[in-house]
């Protein structure tokens, strides 16, 4: 059985399709033509988008010193909504450096482990909690 027999389940034929039904419609014969022209076909589109799309030329700005750019930092932590945002964004921000560290140093079962063990104390961090304001 090839690649062009298989009909994966899914969508009705007349809804829009995606990833694999769509390489595999698009060149029935081999999918990996079919996703190197899905390919063409986005980067081809995503070309036009930057011929297409020009931004507008802004006036140079004056370099801000460092002081005066970690006081305008600070000064927005004060503001509660940003500072929500903000701890909320930051391990996320972290999380490849730091799975990076954990598989060279502990290798590929790091970054699991390590998941596992902050998702069993995410729960129970979260068990005592009753009600929210």
């Amino acid at each position: 059985m090839n690649a062009s027999e298989v009909r994966p389940a899914g969508p009705a034929e007349s809804e829009p399709q995606s990833g694999v039904p769509t390489a595999a419609l698009s060149v029935p014969g081999d999918i990996a033509v079919g996703y190197l022209v899905l390919g063409a076909v986005i980067a081809g589109a995503a070309v036009l988008l930057t011929a297409v799309v020009r931004e507008r030329r802004r006036p140079k700005a004056e370099p801000v010193p460092p002081g005066r750019r970690s006081a305008a930092f600070t000064d927005t932590l004060r503001s509660a909504d940003f500072r929500w945002v903000f701890i909320g964004r930051f391990p996320q921000i972290l999380a490849p450096f730091l799975a990076a560290l954990l598989v060279g140093a502990i290798g590929y079962d790091g970054p699991y482990v390590t998941a596992a063990l902050i998702t069993l104390l995410g729960a129970a961090a979260v068990i005592p909690v009753t009600s929210v304001r």
